[in-house]
C-alpha cells in the first residue's frame, strides 16, 4: 500500500491510498483547482482515482468531492447523513453518489466505516485492508470509541487526529462556545488524547502513525514533534509523521 496525505487541517483534508490497481481518495476538502494540483504534485492524475470516500459532510472534507467526481467520472461514497450535503454541492449535476454501509468494497480494497463521535451526524473513521495491508484513518472525533480500538491495533498505519493543545485552546482567541465544542467528546482530539491512544493501543507491528488535522490556531508542528520526542521515542519500530495543512506529506509505503 501507498499513502500520501495531500493535506490535513481545518482548511482542507485529502489523502491518496493506493494498492496495486486500486487508487482511492480519502476526503476531498480542497477546491477543485487545489486538489487536482496536489494530486499531480504527488505523482498521480485525477483520472487514476477509482473512488472518492468521505468521512463526513463538513466542507473541509467534501469541498470538491462532487466536482471532482463529475469532471473525472469518479463515484463518491458517503454516509446517509452526508448525502444531502453532497447533492447540494453538486447542484443537481452529479448522480454518482453512493451511500456506504458498514462494510463495502472498492475493487481490491475492503473498507469498514466505524462511527465516531463528532459534531456532524454520521461521521466515520475508515479501516481499509487489501491482502495483508491495513490502515485506519480517524481525523475528526472528540473521543476514541471502544469500537475503533481493535481496528487501530491491527493496522500497520494510522492517520490519527491530534487537533489541539488544551492550554492553547483555552487561552486562545476562540469564543467560549467554540472552545467548549472543540474540547467536547463530539469535537476534536487533543494532543493529550491522541498520544494517550497511541501509547495504549500501538502494537509492535505498527509501522507508521501520522498525526493529522492540527489546528492552526491551537496547535503547532513544534508542539506535536516535541511530544513525539518526549513520549514516543522509546517506542521502537514505528515511524511518526505530522501532516501539514499546506504541504504534501512524504509517501508512506508498506
Amino acid at each position: 500500500m501507498e499513502l500520501i496525505v495531500l493535506g490535513s487541517g481545518s482548511r482542507g483534508n485529502a489523502s491518496i491510498l493506493k494498492y496495486d490497481e486500486t487508487t482511492i481518495l480519502l476526503d476531498a476538502g480542497f477546491t477543485l483547482r487545489e486538489i487536482t494540483g496536489r494530486i499531480a504534485a504527488a505523482g498521480y492524475t485525477a483520472d487514476e482515482i477509482d473512488a472518492i470516500v468521505t468521512t463526513h459532510y463538513h466542507s473541509d472534507h467534501i469541498n470538491s468531492a462532487t466536482m471532482l467526481g463529475r469532471k473525472y467520472d469518479i463515484p463518491v461514497y458517503c454516509s446517509q447523513s452526508a448525502r444531502p450535503y453532497l447533492f447540494k454541492r453538486a447542484r443537481g449535476g452529479f448522480n454518482n453518489i453512493r451511500v456506504f454501509e458498514h462494510q463495502f468494497q472498492i475493487k481490491q480494497m475492503s473498507v469498514t466505516a466505524i462511527p465516531v463521535p463528532h459534531d456532524a451526524t454520521g461521521t466515520v473513521a475508515f479501516f481499509i485492508s487489501a491482502n495483508s495491508r491495513m490502515m485506519t484513518l480517524a481525523t475528526d472525533l472528540g473521543s476514541v470509541p471502544e469500537e475503533l480500538i481493535p481496528y487501530l491495533q491491527k493496522s500497520q498505519v494510522w492517520v490519527l487526529e491530534s487537533n489541539h493543545d488544551p492550554d492553547m485552546l483555552w487561552s486562545g482567541p476562540y469564543p467560549e462556545d467554540l472552545k467548549v465544542r472543540v474540547a467536547s467528546d463530539y469535537g476534536h482530539l487533543s494532543n493529550t488524547q491522541s498520544f494517550a491512544s497511541v501509547e495504549k493501543n500501538r502494537l509492535d507491528d505498527t509501522e507508521a502513525i501520522v498525526f493529522a488535522h492540527l489546528s492552526q490556531e491551537n496547535n503547532s508542528y513544534e508542539i506535536v514533534n516535541r511530544l513525539i520526542a518526549n513520549q514516543l521515542k522509546q517506542k521502537q519500530g514505528t515511524k511518526y509523521y505530522i501532516a501539514s495543512q499546506d504541504h504534501i506529506l512524504t509517501k508512506i509505503s508498506w
